[in-house]
């Protein structure tokens, strides 16, 4: 409806573009929003030039710093771990002399004599500490002459662990494995055949077939992954060398170096203080970690990595970007981690490929700039609150204004709202009742919406009505159905629907199908005895019985007085005979009448092929005199044909 058409139906009523027009004319809002829009961007593009300058000279300050840290760093850790891979090497020479000896020799040992004792379990270990290591064999290893010799004569080795253990601050243990699964370690371990009870083989563990020909061929000392101590020292990373006779492995000689005495003793250093420190072996596999930052990164501090949470280790989605950064030439990277900034810088130790990360956050170093900013932004605020005040007073003005002229238009589309939402409950009210507005478009529109809101309630009402009246009429069908095919006692199916689902299985192609006739036992004694009130609830509880221990696929139906019959669907005679007898045991055990056990007879027949049911039926029939003529509570079933 155009405005002149609108002003000849509603005269003097102003369309809805001139009430907006009015509206701008009259609150020159945008003016004073603009204005103060554009103060508060000046405000903020200026703070942030100068924060913007002065963070970048602080944060290329802090990139060269990073660097020379990681790089001091990184010497110092290669220097501790060469000398501990000179230890691994030394003691090669020693393993392969004594492993090369005759087994007919007993060697001079320095201390007292070894013990050794076979456990419950059948390991054989050493059981007393003479200041040496410990030895082990495991359960199922039968012990003879080679065994014997190598776990005596080799405690000639003991000197030499205990000076390897003592010659470095971060060896935690040393150790021999030998190809015959045998385990010398030192320091001694009481009771080490409870230790290692639940240990694999050792010779299908990464500390030692990482030593072997396939992976070894070059027979150099090899550094390990990360993994978790047999002995329950928690994760470690292991330095190992192959021992040969010939071309022979006799065993694999190797050292401990525990997560948390890696980052103790090497990571924690005084010019450290303020950064974070991530070591990955060359796998990329994170194998220490300082205690602040493992947290961030979703994993167990390596301080006390000592239980099953520490498979947690570099299980954190975050690393995936880490090791993606340590995998490329890029040196510095500045990565978020739980919401705060890092700087981060590698640097690779040369004697086992690792790679050193120092992780420094960069907001200790930004805070004299944040301080900064927070003054600005401060004094910035002042002004922007006086601003803001001033412009609250002309906002509450506009607003007051902006209610006066929005009730032309709010009163009548609510209205409508209510309309809509009550749409098929009730009538709308009359036009006496119908909110009045000023606007045009809205005046007509209430108007033709009343109209139609009445013709559809009109419709809706019909329209309900006839759907109920459908829905009465299905549901009487589907009763009176229901009752025809009903037995109104045991509310199983009566004879007349049995003899009709019968008669669609004779005239249809069924697989197996066994019909089960039912009788209770001696019935009319109780009928005669207790009266036919009882009788009705037998009949109802062995009713009740048999359908709900039936199969579901099953028809269980009343056949006539005290019978019952069962069209097994899909079930050979064997399969009936089982569910009948259980069946049978089920009624037998129910408790109906004191003093009277109540059982049933059953017979059953399989119908053949091309065969109407009353003959298979009838078999039935027979099958059930039978088992009342041996005397009732029994199953009788027809022969196979």
């Amino acid at each position: 409806m155009s405005e002149k058409e609108t002003s000849s139906v509603n005269p003097g009523l102003l369309s809805l573009d001139q009430h907006f027009r009015k509206a701008i004319s009259v609150f020159a809002l945008y003016p004073f929003v603009l204005l103060m829009l554009f103060t508060v961007v000046v405000v903020i593009l200026s703070s942030v030039y100068r924060s913007h300058v002065l963070s970048q000279s602080m944060l290329q300050q802090l990139r060269t710093s990073i660097v020379d840290v990681a790089s001091r760093e990184a010497s110092l850790i290669n220097q501790q771990l060469t000398t501990v891979s000179d230890l691994v090497r030394i003691a090669r020479p020693e393993h392969e002399y004594y492993l090369a000896l005759p087994r007919t020799s007993q060697l001079p040992l320095q201390g007292a004599e070894p013990v050794f004792t076979i456990a419950e379990n059948g390991a054989f270990y050493k059981s007393q500490d003479n200041g040496g290591s410990s030895v082990y064999f495991p359960p199922g290893r039968e012990i003879e002459q080679e065994q014997l010799w190598k776990a005596r004569n080799t405690e000639r080795l003991d000197g030499l662990y205990k000076a390897i253990v003592n010659a470095s601050d971060i060896i935690d243990q040393a150790y021999f494995n030998s190809w015959d699964n045998m385990t010398r370690v030192y320091p001694f371990i009481d009771k080490i055949h409870t230790v290692l009870s639940q240990s694999p083989v050792v010779t299908t563990s990464n500390f030692y077939y990482l030593a072997d020909a396939t992976h070894n061929p070059a027979r150099d000392l090899v550094w390990t992954s990360a993994y978790h101590d047999p002995f329950g020292m928690g994760w470690m990373v292991s330095a190992i060398i192959p021992v040969y006779k010939s071309d022979f492995l006799t065993g694999v000689f190797g050292v401990d170096i525990t997560l948390s005495t890696l980052t103790h003793t090497m990571l924690d250093r005084a010019y450290l203080t303020g950064r974070n420190v991530l070591l990955l072996d060359k796998n990329s596999q994170i194998i220490a970690v300082s205690d602040e930052i493992a947290p961030m990164l979703k994993m167990p501090a390596s301080a006390s990595d000592k239980g099953p949470e520490a498979e947690a280790v570099g299980s954190s989605s975050l690393l995936n970007q880490l090791m993606e950064w340590v995998n490329t030439e890029q040196s510095l990277l500045e990565i978020t981690i739980s919401g705060q900034d890092f700087l981060l810088s590698k640097t690779e130790i040369a004697e086992t490929q690792w790679q050193l990360v120092v992780l420094q956050e960069i907001s200790d170093v930004m805070s004299p700039i944040q301080r900064l900013e927070r003054t600005e932004m401060a004094v910035s605020l002042a002004g922007l609150l006086l601003l803001l005040t001033l412009g609250s007073l002309y906002f509450r003005f506009v607003y007051q204004r902006a209610k006066i002229f929005a009730r032309h238009f709010a009163a009548p589309i609510q209205q409508l709202t209510l309309w809509t939402s009550s749409l098929g409950e009730a009538v709308p009210a009359n036009k006496s009742n119908i909110v009045k507005s000023k606007v045009a478009e809205i005046a007509t529109l209430v108007e033709n919406f009343r109209t139609m809101f009445t013709e559809l309630h009109d419709r809706n009402e019909k329209l309900i009505a006839a759907h109920i009246s459908n829905q009465l009429s299905e549901e009487k069908a589907r009763l009176y159905q229901q009752m025809a095919n009903t037995d109104q006692l045991t509310q199983l199916h009566n004879r007349k629907y049995l003899d009709t689902a019968l008669r669609q299985y004779s005239d249809s192609v069924q697989p197996a199908l066994c019909i089960m006739l039912i009788d209770i036992d001696h019935f009319k004694q109780v009928n005669d005895l207790y009266g036919h009130q009882v009788g009705d609830f037998v009949l109802k509880k062995v009713a009740d019985c048999l359908k709900y221990k039936s199969r579901t696929k099953d028809i269980v139906g009343r056949w006539g007085g005290e019978e019952f019959l069962i069209i097994c669907q899909d079930s050979s005679l064997t399969q009936a005979g089982i569910l009948a007898d259980s069946l049978r045991v089920e009624i037998e055990q129910l408790d109906l009448i004191a003093n009277h056990k109540v059982t049933i007879s059953v017979g059953i027949a399989q119908m053949r092929n091309e065969e109407r049911a009353e003959q298979t039926i009838a078999r039935a029939d027979t099958m059930l005199y039978r088992s009342k003529h041996n005397g009732r509570n029994q199953v009788s079933l027809e022969l196979a044909s």
